[in-house]
């Protein structure tokens, strides 16, 4: 799954089904552009050198996708989990920052 935030500075959620990795697509956008992106479209922030996704918006953008999406989330979000990569509160977690 990634997100890409597009010329206009919007962001978007794309591949959907590849729940293998997490990732944040900035075209060209500056780290400022990106947070203001994923703030304004509910998606989540950006902190430091990684984006902070929500998890629960995440989760509600593949809401049509059926059980084995469902669990297939679960699990990536429980994977994040075992490696550090979720807040706290397990309500945020951290995908990688491409800038190209």
């Amino acid at each position: 799954m990634y997100l890409e935030i597009s010329n206009a500075h919007q962001a978007t959620v794309h591949d959907m089904d590849n729940l293998r990795e997490l990732q944040v697509r900035t075209h060209g956008a500056t780290r400022d552009e990106t947070d203001a992106a994923l703030v304004a479209a509910g998606l989540g922030s950006v902190a430091a050198d990684h984006a902070w996704l929500g998890v629960t918006a995440l989760q509600a953008a593949g809401a049509d996708r059926g059980d084995s999406w469902e669990q297939a989330f679960t699990d990536m979000i429980d994977h994040a989990g075992t490696q550090g990569w979720l807040s706290e509160d397990r309500l945020l977690v951290r995908a990688h920052l491409i800038e190209d």
